[in-house]
């Protein structure tokens, strides 16, 4: 049992730290990256290259949370619910089956509160108030891993670019800014 919560946790904390890269990388200032990129900072160079391709840098991030999430709930469906079963079993007269399917939904529910908590508000939180030091310290290990996922990663990247174009909206449009802001 303690390998299986082992194995959760880490589980969430990786699910965490995509979350927070993501916020991380939206919440940058793009002035003061572009002005460190320019000046030679490497981090900030990366950082200013990956940006330049939103939709594989969210990819990247997406396959992360995605993986994290569903290994998530299928560890714990499969570690936890049997036991859940067989303890309701005894004091519960309600077929197995129907146990188990309580069960799979009650842990599903308890995991998805702490993955929340743990694994995207708190982390996106952190993310939106540090972003700059995240970035720097994270996107060497984004890169590597859009690297490794790159088959999935242009897959990906190639749908919502398309899928985007049909909503108007293309890879290189950037939010406009007036003067005043």
């Amino acid at each position: 049992m303690i390998s299986q919560l082992t194995v959760l946790i880490c589980l969430t904390l990786l699910n965490a730290i995509f979350a927070m890269t993501e916020i991380a990388f939206i919440s940058l200032n793009d002035a003061k990256i572009a002005k460190l990129a320019k000046e030679g900072d490497k981090k900030s160079i990366q950082i200013s290259n990956m940006l330049k391709e939103p939709s594989k840098f969210l990819s990247t991030i997406q396959i992360g949370i995605t993986l994290a999430g569903f290994l998530s709930s299928a560890f714990a469906s499969q570690g936890f619910a049997q036991r859940l079963t067989s303890a309701l079993a005894q004091i519960v007269p309600v077929s197995e089956s129907a146990l188990m399917n309580i069960s799979i939904i009650f842990i599903t529910i308890i995991l998805s509160y702490f993955t929340l908590i743990f694994g995207e508000l708190v982390p996106k939180r952190i993310g939106m108030k540090k972003s700059e030091f995240i970035a720097q310290k994270i996107v060497g290990i984004i890169k590597w891993i859009s690297i490794i996922f790159s088959p999935f990663v242009k897959l990906l990247t190639l749908s919502t670019n398309i899928v985007s174009k049909l909503f108007g909206i293309s890879e290189t449009d950037k939010e406009e800014v007036t003067e005043e802001e």
